[in-house]
């Protein structure tokens, strides 16, 4: 069941890029072995990762990645439009609506009207949702905590960060 919920919680690593982008170099240097074991690890990474994940958060924290980004960007903030959403998050409009309906399922967000543009609905955490995001947090900062710590000195665990920086910037 861990495993079925893992799957379908997978994200694209590599999303298309328009012309306009940044376009990754096509690199005739790095060999297809190469290649093979970063994908195996990188999945293997993301399913430790997940389970982890469950394991310190249980269940609950399990939502869709799309919920999750939602839910990180209205923590702390007041006043937040479905459109600022949109702009931050690049969802469609279609999207986002099922996703706040679903978060508003879970009790987790509640439409607001807005004091800075009455003709848009705003949207916040309700107390349970807040709730939610300090789990999401703890979990976060627990998982983080036992990835540095595989790394065996402060050397390590800055080059770690370093590079997926690097990583993290140039795919995004």
């Amino acid at each position: 069941m861990k495993r079925e919920l893992t799957r379908f919680y997978v994200v694209r690593i590599f999303r298309i890029t328009s012309e306009k982008e940044n376009v990754l170099p096509d690199r005739t240097d790095i060999s297809k072995k190469d290649i093979e074991t970063v994908r195996d690890l990188l999945h293997r990474a993301w399913f430790a990762i997940q389970e982890h994940h469950l394991q310190l958060g249980g269940a609950a924290l399990s939502l869709p990645l799309s919920d999750l980004k939602i839910l990180t960007l209205l923590a702390g903030r007041t006043d937040v439009i479905l459109r600022d959403i949109r702009d931050v998050l690049g969802i469609p409009h279609s999207t986002l609506t099922g996703v706040i309906d679903r978060l508003e399922r879970h009790g987790l967000v509640r439409r607001v009207m807005t004091q800075r543009d009455r003709r848009s609905y705003g949207l916040e955490l309700t107390d349970e949702g807040k709730a939610f995001q300090r789990r999401h947090d703890r979990a976060d900062d627990e998982l983080a905590r036992r990835v540095l710590s595989v790394l065996r000195n402060e050397g390590e665990r800055q080059q770690f960060i370093e590079l997926l920086e690097r990583i993290a910037t140039e795919l995004s």
